[in-house]
């Protein structure tokens, strides 16, 4: 799980005052030799995360630490910024501090990537499909596989790199083995993949009915919408890659099957009515030639 900038700082500040031997009252009348008016409590609010540092209080950390400030953004964690959704690495913030970087933004699609791959090896483990284990946990948990073993992993900030690496894999077997007892207690790999895709079959039937509705009313027009033709084409291309998911199922039954070919019909003929009015290459181009 993501820190705080400041708690890391929080973190190797108390590390570095035990290795000079010093206690919270040592550090707290160094700082007061500088000119900030610290007590003991105050060392001791800012280690146990109850307080913000200011950024005179880095400065004098460093001066009485005799340390660089790079040396307050130690550890290999990744970290929040309040008021910001995105994550960054601590070194970026390291670097940037001491002219060797700048902060970046993470690379979303390398995260995705990683992301993916290890939903894929877990849900080998389990013996279902990738879109299964998603919907799984989900399901189990409320949210994704991950999001649950950060948050059982806790706040991992204050361990070394490979303790905080061993204590994520041992939340993450417990994560995985509760998530395979929901599936036993659903019936297995093939009845729980089943019931997921076949509620994935009732959201596209939801989908292709307002799809449906939606062309009806197109083809009252008097004339075409531009936009609403955009809007069509987008829908039905999603819809057909969700259902292109579902036609090659891990598992399947009769009813499933005769329920994806149905779909597919209809989506056919969706298509094709939509090709007629608005005249244009399904997903490409309006008739005269004008891309979407």
């Amino acid at each position: 799980m993501p820190s705080r900038l400041e708690h890391l700082v929080a973190r190797n500040t108390a590390q570095l005052r035990r290795n000079r031997g010093w206690t919270q009252l040592d550090l707290a009348r160094e700082m007061v030799d500088v000119g900030l008016g610290w007590t003991p409590g105050r060392a001791q609010q800012i280690e146990s995360l109850a307080g913000t540092l200011t950024l005179p209080e880095v400065l004098g950390l460093c001066w009485v630490l005799r340390v660089p400030i790079a040396d307050l953004l130690d550890g290999d964690d990744e970290v929040t910024v309040p008021g910001s959704p995105r994550i960054f690495p601590l070194h970026q913030f390291r670097d940037a501090l001491t002219g060797h970087g700048a902060i970046r933004q993470p690379d979303r699609a390398a995260q995705d990537v990683a992301d993916l791959e290890e939903v894929r090896s877990k849900a080998v483990d389990l013996q279902i499909s990738p879109d299964v284990f998603i919907a799984l946990a989900q399901q189990r948990f409320g949210h994704s596989f991950r999001t649950e073993r950060d948050n059982r992993a806790g706040d991992l900030s204050r361990l070394k790199t490979r303790s905080a690496r061993v204590s994520r894999g041992h939340t993450s077997r417990a994560v995985l083995a509760d998530l395979r007892q929901h599936l036993t207690s659903l019936g297995g790999p093939i009845e729980a993949s089943l019931a997921v895709y076949h509620a994935n079959a009732d959201q596209l039937e939801t989908q292709l009915d307002a799809l449906e509705h939606r062309i009806t009313d197109a083809e009252s027009q008097p004339a075409p919408d531009r936009a609403e033709a955009r809007d069509l084409v987008t829908e039905s291309t999603q819809i057909r890659a969700t259902l292109d998911k579902l036609h090659h199922a891990r598992y399947t039954d009769d009813n499933l099957t005769s329920r994806t070919l149905q779909l597919q019909t209809r989506l056919d003929l969706a298509q094709t009515r939509i090709t007629r009015v608005y005249g244009l290459h399904l997903q490409t181009h309006l008739a005269d030639g004008t891309p979407l």
